[in-house]
């Protein structure tokens, strides 16, 4: 196994007083099969030679977690078409009863208009007359209405009867028209506005209107329209490079099963409907979409927090029905380089692993259930793992093992202290020898003067 001298650059710390040489260095690192999860091997530097210097160094073995990746997971969600008659359009309509023509002379029919502010009022004897029967009454009263209804939008007024049928233009604007008269024993009205207006239903995926007769056909019954619905969405670009749309069949017939052709969250595609009488959507988006952990042909994947170090031994382990990942071998052992603390690589070697020479992930899934992949540290094994000493008077050596000074070979976590005495060197060097598995971490103070 090879010796190196072990600092860790970030920690260390020296220092030189004016007439008395001091050394006064923390340094710590982590040492992995072979190679140092540290960004640099420097020596502590003792500032031209100390008359007395000691040393305290705790050592100790890391824990490591068993760290997990997924596949992606594609985004799911559906449509229905809850009632096939209501996809389409419809007219308002409201109907106003002559009962009787022994009214007051001020009886009155109002109605508001679609669009506020204002009112159609017609008035008995202003307006219309009631005439000798009902029926001429009702036949006076449409016309009196019609006459005065330019601001009610092409709402049509029709007597039969003792009744005056209204019919507005079709759409929900005008189920906003409220009906009022101020004698109910010669008027009444059927409700208090006009009932019935409807306009297209309108279904949303992410942003794209599909409205009913327009964008796709109504047909005969609801599977029909679903299956006309689930061509429209698929022909419509760019929607159709993220999601495709299935109409059902038998027990699902009149529903519009979608699939994001994407894994990830972002395919969580929102969904939304005008008249969820009509046409209802299962929820406000696509959901169940998980991103992988890794992209295609990269060669970084994300383990949110594993802990690992650059170097340290890892099996990798398929999970059950998890689809194979070109690249990777089930039940082998890789090692890793920790880019951060959630993103790593894996490498055929621990060298490999130091210099970024990572296995590219070949091959990536988009399933409708993620599938989990294991990175489990193999066991530690200390092997001839320890450290000794060594001075120079360079910081790039040569180095020479310091006489007279007992080396540590590891067993247990614990801690040695030493002192040297004089040392006429510039530089003090903790040589390590890692675990063959597993690895080994120190944390060293030195000081003299």
């Amino acid at each position: 196994m090879k010796l190196k001298s072990l600092a860790l650059t970030a920690a260390l710390l020296s220092a030189l007083a004016v007439g008395a040489r001091v050394a006064y260095a923390f340094l710590g690192g982590t040492v992995v099969s072979g190679t140092y999860a540290v960004s640099q091997v420097v020596p502590i530097s003792l500032g031209g030679g100390v008359q007395s210097l000691s040393a305290v160094v705790d050592y100790s073995t890391p824990t490591f977690s068993a760290a997990t990746f997924t596949t992606g997971q594609v985004s799911t969600g559906s449509i229905t078409i809850a009632d096939n008659t209501k996809l389409s359009t419809a007219a308002a309509t409201e109907s106003i009863v002559v009962k009787s023509t022994s009214g007051a002379l001020g009886d009155f029919v109002s109605m508001s208009c679609p669009i506020p502010p204002g009112a159609v009022v017609v008035r008995v004897n202003r307006d219309w007359v009631y005439g000798p029967n009902v029926s001429s009454a009702a036949i006076n009263l449409a016309e009196a209405l019609t006459n005065n209804s330019s601001c009610l939008g092409g709402v049509q007024f029709i007597a039969s009867g003792a009744v005056v049928y209204a019919t507005a233009p079709v759409g929900g604007l005008y189920n906003a028209i409220s009906v009022v008269t101020n004698n109910t024993t010669t008027l009444t009205v059927s409700s208090a506005t006009f009932l019935g207006g409807r306009d297209s239903a309108v279904v949303t995926v992410n942003g794209t209107p599909f409205k009913a007769n327009t964008n796709f056909t109504v047909g005969v019954d609801s599977a029909t329209s679903a299956s006309n619905l689930a061509t429209a969405i698929n022909a419509k670009a760019p929607l159709n490079t993220f999601v495709t749309a299935t109409a059902g069949s038998g027990a699902t017939a009149g529903i519009v099963a979608l699939q994001s052709k994407s894994a990830g969250s972002t395919y969580n595609l929102p969904l939304a409907t005008s008249n969820s009488a009509a046409v209802s959507v299962f929820g406000p988006a696509l959901y169940g979409g998980v991103t992988p952990s890794w992209t295609l042909n990269a060669s970084f994947l994300s383990a949110p927090s594993n802990g690992f170090v650059t170097g340290l031994p890892v099996l990798y382990s398929t999970g059950v029905g998890s689809p194979a990942i070109s690249g990777l071998t089930n039940q082998t052992t890789y090692y890793v380089l920790a880019a951060d603390a959630n993103l790593l690589g894996l490498a055929t070697s621990s060298a490999n692993a130091v210099n970024a020479v990572l296995i590219p992930l070949a091959s990536s899934s988009t399933l409708t259930a993620a599938k989990t992949y294991s990175l489990t540290p193999l066991p530690f094994d200390t092997g001839s793992a320890g450290f000794s000493w060594s001075v120079s008077n360079s910081a790039s050596g040569p180095w020479t093992d310091l006489a007279g000074v007992s080396s540590v070979t590891y067993s247990t976590p614990g801690t040695s202290v030493w002192s040297f005495g004089a040392l006429p060197f510039r530089y003090l060097g903790v040589n390590v020898t890692a675990p063959d598995a597993g690895a080994l971490t120190l944390q060293v103070n030195a000081q003299g003067q």
